[in-house]
């Protein structure tokens, strides 16, 4: 049907996606043993990315990111076992 995929990354990582009002909510994890680099593709497009820490709360906000054919692309580091929303 020509739809891309919700969530790919080069590396293996688990995802679920929910929506929230206008936002668009990831939650992304890690089962590696080490730390993980990982590109990642969410297939939304016209917002601004942030990454939330899960155990502390903390965010920060993408500078680099790009969009293209209706998603949107960038990286985000996990920790070994490590998760993140985004």
């Amino acid at each position: 049907m020509g739809v891309p995929p919700d969530f790919e990354s080069d590396v293996e990582l688990r995802y679920t996606h929910r929506r929230d009002g206008d936002a668009d909510i990831y939650f992304v994890a890690s089962a590696a043993e080490h730390p993980v680099q990982a590109t990642c593709l969410f297939r939304v497009r016209g917002k601004r990315p942030e990454i939330w820490d899960p155990v502390t709360g903390a965010t920060r906000a993408v500078t680099q990111f790009e969009e293209q054919d209706h998603r949107t692309q960038l990286r985000v580091a996990l920790e070994p076992g490590g998760s993140a929303f985004v």
